[in-house]
């Protein structure tokens, strides 16, 4: 009889194994989609910012001169590797590479935030540096819309008063 119970409790065994390692494996996986460092690393290694930059300006170029849809491209004269030379002029892939970084490790701390974790792990593992990054950029962005607020007001009172000045 009591071979009967433990041919039974067998599959009972190896269900629980299994369900257990699937917990396990779905955890892990859980863990990595969460982690700025996975987004991070995986866009590094699959070389995304040179391609967005270089690969993907270059085909859209090729297709629009096929299908030649945009005339001003054409009248330009412009080749398509000065088109792309001055796109990575203007934006450097490490200017995106590093924009890219702090807004996913910002998103990542949020998520934490919101989701019922304190957000240290974040902070812990990149440091204190970047959070106070991101406050000195939202402050000096605060600071940006001010005096734009200002120089608009300042400039319509000048606009008010020379136009006074000239009608009277």
């Amino acid at each position: 009889m009591i071979w009967v119970r433990r041919i039974i409790a067998l599959p009972f065994i190896i269900l629980a194994f299994i369900t257990f390692q699937v917990g396990v494996l779905a955890q892990q996986t859980a863990s990595n989609l969460i982690s700025a460092s996975f987004y991070l690393e995986t866009l590094a290694d699959s070389n995304a910012y040179s391609f967005l930059l270089t690969d993907l300006p270059t085909t859209a170029l090729k297709d629009v001169r096929k299908a030649n849809s945009n005339p001003i491209i054409e009248q330009s004269g412009l080749s398509d590797e000065t088109i792309v030379n001055s796109i990575n002029t203007i934006v450097p892939p490490d200017w995106l590479q590093c924009w890219i970084k702090i807004f996913i490790q910002f998103k990542s701390l949020t998520v934490k935030i919101f989701s019922g974790g304190s957000g240290m792990n974040l902070m812990e593992k990149n440091g204190i540096g970047l959070v106070l990054n991101m406050v000195r950029i939202l402050k000096a962005q605060k600071f940006l819309m001010l005096a734009h607020i200002i120089l608009k007001s300042t400039i319509r009172i000048i606009k008010e008063t020379m136009f006074w000045r000239w009608v009277i």
